[in-house]
C-alpha cells in the first residue's frame, strides 16, 4: 500500500504511518525548510527505504490514481479559503479507485 501525505510540515506523520501501518509513503513539502526537517526525521528513524519526500507545490502534482490513501494536514490555512475548491479538485484525482482522501 502506498500513501501520499500532503502536509504543511511533513515528517512526524509520514513516519508514523510507515512505522504503524506498514506502508510506503510519499510526502510533499511546500518548502525546502520543511523538506529538510522531514529528511532529518526520516533519517533519524531509519526510514529512507519506505519514505520519499519531495519539495513540490500541490498545484504542480501531475498524474492521477496513484495512491491508496491521501492524508492532508494543515493545508487549509496554507491553501486559503478562496483556493479550497481547486485544491479539492486536485486531491480528488490522486487516490486509486477504491482509495480515499
Amino acid at each position: 500500500m502506498v500513501v501520499v501525505v500532503v502536509v504543511v510540515v511533513v515528517g512526524a506523520l509520514i513516519c508514523w504511518a510507515v512505522e504503524h501501518c506498514s506502508v510506503n509513503a510519499h510526502g510533499i513539502a511546500p518548502s525546502q525548510n520543511q523538506y529538510d526537517f522531514a529528511q532529518c526525521i526520516i533519517k533519524q528513524r531509519g526510514l529512507e527505504q519506505t519514505v520519499f519526500v519531495e519539495v513540490l507545490d500541490y498545484r504542480e502534482r501531475q498524474g492521477k490514481a496513484e495512491y491508496d490513501k491521501l492524508v492532508s494536514v494543515g493545508m487549509f490555512d496554507y491553501v486559503g479559503l478562496k483556493n479550497l475548491p481547486s485544491y479539492f479538485v486536485i486531491v480528488q484525482r490522486v487516490p486509486n479507485p477504491g482509495g480515499f482522501f
